[in-house]
């Protein structure tokens, strides 16, 4: 399996249409969590799915069934997840 961070960017988006997109993110089976977001991005979401072709279904679905209300979307592979200890610090030689 893959760990995958997406970051959606929307536009013309009204009230109804956010809770058609979170009601969708909250329902699919491969999306672990999702968050309004700051910055560029409004949305984000984190995903672990079969393999990179599997990603780029789901993207597709997410474009087609959203497509009047994104405006761009990108993912990053995540590879490792770093665990916040009492010694983060010292790991990240500060």
């Amino acid at each position: 399996m893959d760990y995958y961070k997406v970051m959606i960017q929307l536009k013309d988006l009204t009230k109804e249409k956010e809770r058609k997109l979170k009601k969708f993110l909250e329902l699919h089976p491969n999306i672990i969590n999702y968050s309004n977001s700051w910055g560029s991005w409004e949305i984000e979401f984190e995903t672990e799915i079969e393999n990179y072709k599997k990603l780029t279904e789901l993207i597709n679905n997410v474009r087609n069934e959203f497509s009047d209300i994104i405006k761009k979307i990108e993912f990053v592979l995540i590879y490792e997840e770093l665990k916040a200890t009492n010694d983060f610090l010292d790991y990240m030689h500060y």
